[in-house]
């Protein structure tokens, strides 16, 4: 018979520390195995010696990269499962899914370099362009990115197109429209109008592009990223920097707008440089060859037809967008169950239904105003309700994002760079930003706004990157594919690559320039907002209580209420000078604290 230490219990169901140092652990190990310390281990413990050394692989942080690993390689198994001569290697699925993998991987990696304390981290889109340029233009074996086939990458980033327009409608908030006004309008439309005309003016004369072209990718270009913007202006709202005034709620709210209008500019020209779907049987009633207007022949190819045909399909598409969200926006009851997640899933059928859709039907221009339309819509009948749905795209966008951009990085050919495109792309890029953030820092009036808030408003505009990745390789997808139905148009190929390049490198040399710049200037341009800012004499009474109590909660605070009796024996001088715990609420009456105590 085993000696039982001293003071310890013979139950192996209890568990408590013994006065002769052997723990409760010990003692439980010793009643599992069976058998004392002295006795030859058993087959399980032996199990447990060899494994003990990779247990590092289920605990953090180890323990989740393996977690994800496993599951990525898992990814990749079920689709060669089903696609197995695809999913061979240089082989097109194959290189579609090891890309969108690393982008993955990339933009975990580039979240956990640290910044300095209150800069925004590193824009995790970055990470995936660059990663997608690097697999495109890297030598081999390197550059898998090569054999992806261009309708599957089209495909995918038009799904990504469609989560970021239904998400676009759901961030624009009513609610701070309505108190600012005509500002958010203001100061939505006209930097955006402005930029676009500068690049339609540069690019013109110094890279040859028609008008119709130069203006096309301004619209595109002089979007700004809320993926970007958002995020650094929360760091800024989190520390109650220029809240009072609205100025973070008003570039937010502004910064969704600005999106869609140069959506909708952008599609507009985009149906006129390219007519591919009604456009060309509104331009060629007659079914004549498209070849003609190559040849100048103006009596076959009317501007006025071209516009006429790219506004039918913006018309088109708001009408959609709008009946569609408000049976939406009614749909289904507010008293059923799970209802956010039937109006999401509704909201992104329909949206896939007609970003896709329409490009079968011949109005491919009126797919991506009725997905933003629809979801605005529907987003101002839900009110506050939209909220879910809202954290639901966020989630959802960290999933489509390195798709986007890396597939988007993945079609740039750094051979078809050329120092003219690249060096007159730069001024153009340059010039264009400085016109904006001029006329950015003048269209908040009226607000009451000082001239370093207005400084700030302009800063907060310089940030691309969402909107280019979306429609930067747009035209190039729209004129490879009138190429192939319509030859003699080779010089919209060299057109369409040149503004997605001029898109990458607005994003490459924006993005991170201006979440620094929003985090750096916040601080510097904007009041920072203190509770009791009228009374500066009057202190939280919490803060009274001194660093030594700094622990208590509102737990604590509640239990040291006094009862009525206790506080009949109260002093005179306590009663003047009550503890801070005997305080329970804190009014705000005139913009006066006055403090009340409870309890008698």
């Amino acid at each position: 018979m085993k000696n039982t230490p001293p003071n310890s219990s013979t139950s192996t169901g209890s568990l408590r520390r013994v006065d002769s140092g052997i723990d409760s652990h010990s003692e439980l190990s010793v009643s599992i195995n069976g058998s004392s310390s002295g006795d030859s281990p058993s087959c399980f413990q032996k199990l447990v010696s060899v494994v003990k050394p990779f247990s590092f692989m289920i605990r953090e942080p180890a323990g989740k990269w393996i977690a994800w690993t496993f599951l990525l390689l898992l990814v990749y198994a079920s689709l060669w499962s089903y696609f197995e001569e695809s999913m061979r290697p240089n082989e097109s699925g194959f290189s579609l899914v090891i890309t969108i993998i690393l982008c993955f991987v990339a933009e975990n990696l580039i979240e956990k370099i640290p910044t300095p304390e209150g800069m925004p981290p590193i824009p995790p889109l970055l990470a995936s362009l660059l990663v997608g340029l690097a697999l495109r233009n890297l030598p081999s074996p390197v550059n898998i990115a090569v054999y992806i086939d261009n309708e599957s990458s089209k495909k995918l980033r038009q799904l990504a197109l469609t989560v970021i327009l239904t998400a676009a409608g759901l961030e624009i908030d009513p609610e701070a429209m309505k108190k600012v006004k005509y500002a958010v309008v203001r100061l939505a439309f006209s930097p955006c109008l402005f930029e676009t005309a500068t690049y339609g003016i540069l690019a013109h004369f110094l890279l040859g592009f028609p008008y119709g072209w130069s203006f096309m990718m301004g619209f595109m270009i002089s979007a700004v990223s809320p993926a970007v913007v958002i995020p650094s202006l929360m760091i800024i709202q989190k520390e109650n920097y220029g809240v009072k005034k609205g100025v973070p709620s008003l570039v937010m709210a502004a910064s969704g707008i600005d999106d869609v209008l140069a959506i909708a500019g952008f599609t507009v020209l985009l149906g006129v440089n390219i007519p591919v779907g009604i456009e060309k049987d509104i331009i060629y009633p007659d079914g004549m060859n498209t070849s003609l207007a190559s040849n100048g022949t103006e009596s076959d190819f009317n501007i006025g037809r071209e516009i006429g045909g790219a506004i039918l399909e913006v018309i088109v598409g708001g009408i959609a967008g709008i009946v569609f969200g408000i049976i939406l926006g009614n749909i289904p009851p507010k008293t059923m169950q799970h209802r956010s997640f039937v109006r999401g899933a509704i909201l992104l059928m329909n949206g896939i239904l007609w970003v896709y859709g329409t490009e079968i039907w011949g109005i491919e221009g009126a797919g991506a105003i009725s997905a933003l339309v629809m979801s605005f819509t529907a987003a101002f009948l839900w009110g506050d309700e939209k909220e879910p749905l809202a954290h639901g795209w966020e989630y959802m966008w960290k999933v489509f994002q390195p798709i986007l951009f890396g597939l988007t990085g993945a079609m740039v050919d750094v051979l078809t760079f050329d120092a003219e495109t690249v060096g007159y792309g730069f001024i153009c890029i340059i010039v264009a930003l400085i016109i904006r953030l001029c006329v950015a820092g003048v269209v908040p009036f009226g607000l009451g706004f000082n001239n370093k808030e207005k400084a700030f408003c302009a800063v907060s505009w310089i940030p691309k990157g969402t909107v280019q990745a979306a429609l930067g390789s747009a035209a190039l997808d729209a004129a490879m594919v009138e190429l192939d139905t319509v030859p003699g148009h080779e010089d919209h190929i060299k057109w369409g690559q040149q503004i997605l390049i001029l898109a990458v490198l607005a994003t490459l040399f924006t993005a991170p320039i201006g979440a620094v710049a929003i985090s750096y200037f916040g601080k510097k341009l904007l009041h920072q907002d203190v509770e009791d800012e009228e009374d500066p004499m009057k202190k939280d009474p919490i803060e009274e209580l001194g660093s030594d109590n700094k622990g208590f909660q509102a737990d604590d605070i509640d239990s040291a209420v006094m009862s009525e009796s206790d506080s009949m024996e109260m002093s005179w001088e306590e009663k003047k000078h009550p503890h801070p715990h005997h305080l329970e609420g804190i009014e705000e009456e005139d913009a006066n604290i006055k403090v009340e105590r409870t309890g008698f």
